[in-house]
């Protein structure tokens, strides 16, 4: 049997032979390792933003009223903000 040295002596096109052989091995393995792969994970959509509460919609000392006024940073009430909230939101 000859040894591989040999072979490249005697048919130069062996090499290109084993050179197309190796490549084609490379390209199945490679697809074969793809295939393995799990699917990545679906996006999932953004959840929409509910719309800020607008205390000034609501009528003053309804319960809708003292939840818009607890989104709403306490610095920024006016005097009658602050009293009606204490009266109406604020239980024992």
């Amino acid at each position: 049997m000859p040894t591989l040295i040999e072979r490249f002596k005697t048919n130069p096109m062996w090499s290109a032979y084993l050179l197309i052989g190796v490549s084609i091995l490379f390209v199945i393995g490679g697809l074969v390792w793809l295939a393995s792969q799990p699917a990545p994970l679906p996006e999932e959509p953004p959840v929409p933003e509910e719309p800020a509460l607008d205390a000034s919609t609501y009528d003053r000392g309804s319960e809708q009223w003292c939840d818009a006024m607890l989104e709403i940073d306490g610095m920024t009430w006016s005097e009658d903000d602050t009293r009606d909230f204490s009266q109406h939101c604020l239980y024992d």
